[in-house]
């Protein structure tokens, strides 16, 4: 098992930490769960649907710290510009006491930045 923890480590450019991380922990916990027929999903499917279900956790997750004791301590929000490859992009981030930094939203200003300078 060290050995192939150590080729995948390494073989997808990975951080030497990669093994001992709880989440790997928490893989290998759930690994040893499963009957031998189990298939690891595709690409697509841990690209596409699961990543959506692990970022609508999340997000939830986030927003709920967010607005726990909200109406009390308030909130902060705040953002800031990026621009990749060609795109222009606003980050909407808030804070508030116990959560330090939640992104709320991306958006895409491209179009309409665009649209103002013609």
């Amino acid at each position: 098992m060290d050995t192939a923890l150590a080729v995948l480590t390494h073989s997808l450019g990975l951080s030497f930490e990669f093994a001992s991380d709880p989440l790997m922990s928490r893989v290998l916990e759930v690994a040893r769960t499963l009957p031998s027929t189990y298939v690891p999903p595709i690409g697509y499917k841990i690209g596409g649907p699961l990543l959506d279900n692990v970022h609508n956790h999340a997000y939830a997750e986030n927003l709920l710290s967010l607005t726990n004791q909200a109406s009390k301590f308030g909130l902060t929000i705040f953002g800031d510009g990026a621009t990749i490859v060609k795109s222009l992009l606003v980050n909407i981030l808030a804070a508030g006491v116990n959560n330090p930094s939640a992104m709320l939203d991306i958006v895409d200003c491209t179009k309409p930045v665009q649209q103002a300078f013609r």
